[in-house]
């Protein structure tokens, strides 16, 4: 199996086939990520569309060419959550503690509008404590706990050891311990 950079390689050399082959090779990875972030498998591979043209039409700017994959999944990620935040509004399935819940049939249908309120706050309050974190923490921990990535993917992402996203998580978090629990729907979190 040719690896990455010789697949870029022969791509940049003028065999163009050559890049279905990185498509086959990463297009499963490539779609989890943007379902992570986009929620709805047509939207997600829409994404993925979009990223494999981008990817395509600027491989003579990637620098690394045995890092295509952490590139391509960062014009994916880049791209889910431009579209994302186009949005008019955010699904609450989205506001359960930052995280898509694993069965939305436990959402109820009609929420009570104490329950839509509370749900608001909790978004309100994770934003604007996220907004004060320095840029590579913030983008560390969205990527984290918003997106749901794990270290391994972050850091792959952001062309960073594990133990640099370990730091910055821990740093981020170290800035918002107040020891004040905040309570919504049964769930506790520190404010």
């Amino acid at each position: 199996m040719e690896t990455d950079d010789l697949l870029v390689h022969r791509v940049l050399a003028g065999d163009k086939p050559a890049f279905g082959l990185l498509v086959d090779r990463h297009r499963p990875e490539a779609v989890r990520l943007s379902g992570r972030v986009r929620h709805r498998a047509p939207e997600a591979e829409d994404v993925v569309q979009e990223a494999f043209l981008h990817a395509f039409l600027s491989l003579g700017r990637l620098r690394s060419p045995e890092r295509f994959r952490g590139w391509l999944l960062g014009i994916v990620l880049n791209l889910a959550r431009s579209r994302w935040r186009t949005r008019p509004d955010y699904p609450l399935e989205a506001w359960a503690g930052g995280h898509m819940m694993a069965d939305p049939l436990v959402l109820d249908v009609e929420p009570s509008p104490e329950v839509v309120h509370e749900a608001r706050e909790l978004h309100r309050l994770v934003t604007e404590a996220i907004a004060t974190l320095p840029v590579e923490q913030r983008d560390t921990v969205e990527l984290h706990y918003v997106e749901g990535l794990k270290l391994w993917e972050i850091a792959s992402i952001v062309d960073a050891p594990v133990g640099t996203i370990k730091a910055r998580l821990h740093r981020a978090r170290a800035r918002h311990v107040t020891g004040q629990v905040i309570h919504v729907n049964g769930g506790a979190y520190l404010g």
